[in-house]
């Protein structure tokens, strides 16, 4: 599988304060609304970057039209976490910023599957895309943004593996069979053109309308 050198990293604008979006993950495509547009960066190195108003000005986003509190960032389907400057006031001036950490492309793309197919145990927070995989019999999701449940979820699995000899193995074994069933090449191809086939048909069906 052939992946581009640079992640790309789609900042979402959402002028409707009451969308909701599920993962694109390798499966489905139903993160991705036609309706909204879509502005992609390319990130050559991992780090935290920071956008401002006129570099989001130079990019040709009508920033000054948006309220900062809907913007929102996906890497490959899953949502990310962001910092907006000053947006309490519900307006992004020239002194806002966003802030986030951003990682290049590698592998899968998707570092928690890479992890689970290497025979780690992976306990974090699913997002949205993240809930295709992220299951509870090989891996140990947390509800989002819960930091007690993710400490009592880390200290429960140093203890599995501390006393029981097998686990890792056992979780390893069910993780890779997953993945193997649902991230291949012959379903990677069908969902790229499934992808297209959805945005081809929704752009038809508006410029029909």
């Amino acid at each position: 599988m052939t992946r581009s050198r640079y992640l790309k990293i789609i900042l979402l604008i959402l002028i409707s304060t009451q969308m909701s979006f599920l993962s694109f993950g390798q499966l489905d495509n139903e993160w991705f609304d036609p309706s909204q547009r879509y502005f992609t960066f390319k990130i050559g190195q991992n780090g935290v970057y920071r956008l401002d108003y006129n570099t989001l000005l130079n990019f040709g986003i009508p920033i000054d039209e948006i309220n900062p509190k809907t913007i929102q960032i996906f890497k490959n389907g899953e949502e990310q976490y962001l910092f907006v400057s000053g947006q309490d006031d519900n307006n992004f001036d020239i002194n806002d910023f966003i802030e986030f950490y951003a990682t290049k492309n590698e592998g899968f793309s998707l570092p928690s599957i890479e992890a689970m197919a290497s025979g780690c145990l992976v306990i974090g927070y699913p997002g949205k895309g993240g809930k295709e995989y992220f299951k509870s019999e090989f891996s140990m999701p947390v509800p989002e943004k819960d930091i007690q449940q993710f400490a009592i979820k880390l200290e429960e699995g140093i203890q599995k593996i501390e006393k029981q000899s097998q686990f890792l193995d056992s979780i390893a074994l069910k993780a890779r069979a997953f993945i193997e069933s649902h991230y291949n090449e012959v379903i990677e191809k069908q969902d790229i053109k499934n992808a297209w086939d959805y945005v081809l048909k929704a752009n038809l069906n508006k410029s029909n309308a």
